[in-house]
């Protein structure tokens, strides 16, 4: 048993079918053949059902049940506290280098005062 995705060019729709074998009762032999599901929702990615032939849509206590996931902030805070360590390790790492850097900058800034001294004397 499969599905078969048809779209329709006229209306734009794309209609479901679920594939089924059925037996011929006169000649004994095994047909394909196609039952209509319903007609796919581009917007939702879901089959909406045409009819009676479709599906039954699910309960509305069956809905509650899948949207109603609780995230586990547990694991979400653990994820969480690690990348912010791990960013904070980082900017430690660059604070250093920008204090070594300055440093460098202040000794180059005097050894040029101190060249321009001689020079003008």
């Amino acid at each position: 048993m499969g599905y078969i995705f048809q779209y329709d060019k006229r209306n734009g729709k794309t209609y479901v079918y679920e594939k089924v074998k059925k037996v011929n009762p006169k000649t004994g032999e095994v047909v394909n053949a196609r039952k209509i599901i319903g007609r796919l929702d581009k917007e939702t990615n879901t089959i909406v059902p045409t009819g009676r032939k479709g599906p039954k849509p699910r309960s509305t206590s069956q809905r509650k049940k899948s949207e109603s996931v609780v995230p586990d902030y547990s694991t979400l805070y653990k994820e969480t506290n690690i990348q912010l360590i791990k960013r904070n390790e980082e900017f430690q790492l660059l604070n250093e280098k920008y204090a070594m850097v300055s440093q460098k900058i202040n000794r180059l800034e005097a050894i040029m005062e101190d060249c321009l001294r001689i020079i003008k004397s």
